[in-house]
């Protein structure tokens, strides 16, 4: 049997094919049929780039892709039903509230006696930890001499040495060029942390974007000292995992190591930062919570002999979060849920840590990102297949279902919580691929149908009629 040769002029045809399917990404060929060259091209280049980043999505359009991630508050909110609460952190919130400020009879300040009195309770009934979210800084101190401090209070954390480690936040400043300044603080200098390992400072200081929303957290910050050498302070949910004396519910510690010796000057370019997580709303009028995992009680109600309370359920193997909440306090944070006061934030960032952060050192650290680097590329990918494939507004509503499934099996059965981390990287990624996609599928309508290529697909091309066949 004679096979039939192709003809010169054929295999020529066959090979100018290849200029036209190395321009049609840049728009600049003959489209092959829905334009699958360009749309596959450019997903590889994004899938390129994102590795070759190690996971990092930088792009102008950030700001856009936040505005498309503007449903991230409805997908936490949808979240928590994958959340099982036996196996988030354990909390009580002790708020100084409205109520508490009549009762101590404070203005501005808070009263350090009380706040003394409030630490020597809550210590006693053995809590995982406590954390005071009091500003002990000396421009908060009206009249008080910057070089001594309340002598009540300093002489109960100079002298601490129960089983819960004490993590005190230490007041934070971003400054104009960017960087970060230590507010003075005299009991830094009158508490030596190295002779007494259970008391230390940490930073809830949080990452906002350019509409002052709070979307992320920060492991540690490096913030300038009065020394001119920058100190690195964790986060109050990583001193809190790092430090805490489990009674009831173990959780993981993870290892940390603060940085040391570099100049106040330098910027950490790699702080590792981990998605915000909101689940019902712990305090004021719009409280709504249950089961056991949370505890709540006014600050006047620990300090007040007279109050009947069971320390033990309150406080034993919890951890103990001291903070305003009074009108007054002037610590409140726009969220993507709402507006937010300062203890309230620190308390679902600790809630949700242990399966943000991840365990162990460094080669675990490594495996974690990789695998949350693959997960956005499956969700990124996943994102393209419907937008390739499904209308618009179908192929949002069918995203955002396979974001939900996924973030039940991911969170629910496997507790990785990194899988929001994930899910923010890839639509960046995807909104980036969408805008070089749609950019050179423009410049192509450009060279082919001119005028026509401004208008809507419905406008620029000619309308079609059907016709009954006559008999």
């Amino acid at each position: 049997m004679k096979h039939k040769q192709p003809a010169s002029g054929d295999m020529f045809s066959r090979l100018r094919v290849f200029p036209n399917v190395l321009a049609e990404p840049f728009g600049l060929g003959e489209d092959s049929p829905y334009g699958r060259v360009r749309y596959v091209f450019w997903l590889v280049v994004a899938v390129l780039v994102f590795v070759f980043s190690r996971g990092q999505v930088t792009t102008p359009l950030e700001k856009i892709a936040e505005e498309f991630f503007r449903f991230d508050s409805a997908i936490r909110g949808a979240a928590q039903a994958a959340f099982d609460l036996h196996d988030l952190i354990p909390i009580t919130l002790v708020e100084i509230d409205d109520e508490t400020t009549k009762v101590w009879r404070m203005a501005d300040v808070t009263p350090k006696k009380e706040l003394t009195r409030l630490l020597d309770v809550v210590s006693q009934a053995e809590p995982a930890a406590v954390v005071l979210d009091i500003d002990l800084s000396d421009s908060s101190r009206v009249g008080a001499s910057s070089t001594d401090p309340e002598p009540e209070l300093f002489r109960f954390l100079e002298s601490y040495r129960r089983r819960a480690p004490l993590i005190l936040v230490r007041r934070v400043n971003a400054r104009a060029d960017g960087s970060l300044r230590l507010a003075p603080n005299a009991f830094v200098k009158a508490i030596d942390i190295n002779s007494n390992a259970r008391v230390s400072w940490a930073h809830a200081l949080y990452v906002t974007d350019d509409d002052g929303t709070v979307r992320r957290w920060q492991e540690t910050v490096r913030a300038c000292a009065d020394t001119g050498d920058f100190e690195s302070l964790p986060a109050v949910a990583i001193a809190v995992l790092t430090q805490a004396q489990w009674t009831v519910r173990v959780f993981p510690r993870p290892e940390y190591t603060p940085d040391a010796g570099a100049s106040c000057r330098s910027t950490d370019s790699t702080a590792i930062t981990h998605v915000a997580m909101f689940g019902r709303r712990l305090t004021g009028g719009a409280a709504s919570y249950s089961g056991r995992s949370i505890g709540r009680l006014s600050a006047w109600q620990v300090t007040d002999g007279t109050v009947l309370r069971d320390d033990d359920a309150l406080f034993r193997g919890r951890v103990v979060i001291v903070g305003g909440t009074h009108e007054r306090a002037g610590d409140v944070w726009r969220t993507p849920v709402g507006m937010m006061p300062g203890i309230e934030l620190v308390a679902n960032t600790i809630r949700f840590s242990a399966g943000q952060v991840p365990r162990g050192g460094a080669r675990v650290r490594w495996l974690d990102a990789l695998i949350e680097q693959l997960w956005a590329v499956a969700f990124f990918l996943g994102y393209a297949a419907l937008g390739y494939k499904l209308r618009a507004g179908l192929a949002v509503l069918s995203g955002i279902g396979m974001t939900l499934v996924a973030m039940y099996i991911t969170i629910g059965y496997f507790g990785f919580f990194s899988a929001l981390d994930a899910i923010e990287s890839a639509l960046l990624l995807y909104v980036q691929f969408r805008f070089a996609e749609e950019t050179f599928t423009f410049v192509h309508d450009l060279r082919t149908k001119h005028s026509q290529a401004l208008w809507s697909a419905r406008f620029s091309e000619e309308p079609h009629h059907g016709s009954r066949e006559k008999r």
